[in-house]
């Protein structure tokens, strides 16, 4: 409320706000931590479902009619999932999730509300990933980018990852961050980044508007700036 709302709205635009209330809702919900029943370090921490901004025709009981996001509820005992949510690592882990779901809210309602209606494409989903991962840096929220980045970056497959193509896994996670905020970097400011919200271009159209530049020649640079970077962009001190 008192900062990460802020942040993410100077960075992306207004929520749409369909019920009138003037809110945003965060559920918390053993639902959420159900979703995940793996135990291999990942886990689903939580989501924003489109369907409760009632853009489309929905079968009834499947929205909620407003602004809401979903997360997990702490459960250091495994009662609800195979994964054990400690109290305080769980507390700490909402910040970020906040952060990073919010984006995708405001992203909706300003691609099918506000700026556009329901013709509008929708955003790709790495595009959309890459964006969120940004809103959670711009919050102060680093420790799960710079894991996704280290996947990317160390990953023995790289053949295997894309950025633009994939289905959206932690290493692929990581590359969009990277490309988000590479593109943060060379223009830098709210009016770059509300520019690449609300459409009505998608994906490498959507950013090849926002910035004048072929996606090919931002894909380049792009990966320039990994290749010849001396930062230590994922953390781990290499």
């Amino acid at each position: 409320d008192q900062t990460d709302y802020a942040i993410d709205v100077a960075a992306f635009g207004q929520p749409s706000d369909v019920d009138a209330n003037g809110k945003v809702v965060i559920l918390l919900s053993p639902v959420v931590n159900a979703m995940t029943t793996w135990n291999d370090g990942s886990y689903i921490g939580g989501f924003f479902n489109a369907i409760d901004l009632d853009i489309w025709y929905n079968i009834a009981g499947t929205s909620n009619h407003g602004e809401f996001f979903y997360a997990i509820v702490p459960d250091p005992t495994g009662q609800f999932s195979p994964v054990q949510h400690q109290v305080d690592a769980t507390v700490a882990s909402l910040q970020s999730i906040f952060a990073h779901e919010f984006q995708h809210m405001i992203n909706t309602g300003q691609r099918y509300i506000l700026q556009g209606d329901l013709n509008s494409p929708d955003e790709q989903l790495w595009l959309n990933e890459g964006l969120s991962h940004l809103a959670e840096n711009l919050c102060g929220y680093d420790d799960q980018n710079e894991a996704r980045v280290g996947l990317y970056l160390h990953s023995q497959a790289h053949t295997g990852i894309s950025l633009v193509q994939g289905p959206a896994t932690l290493a692929e996670r990581g590359a969009a961050y990277l490309f988000c905020r590479y593109l943060a970097d060379r223009w830098p400011g709210a009016a770059f980044t509300r520019s690449l919200i609300g459409g009505p271009a998608a994906g490498p159209a959507n950013v090849a508007q926002a910035t004048g530049l072929s996606f090919t020649q931002l894909f380049k640079g792009w990966a320039a700036a990994i290749y010849l970077d001396d930062r230590d962009l994922d953390g781990d001190g290499q």
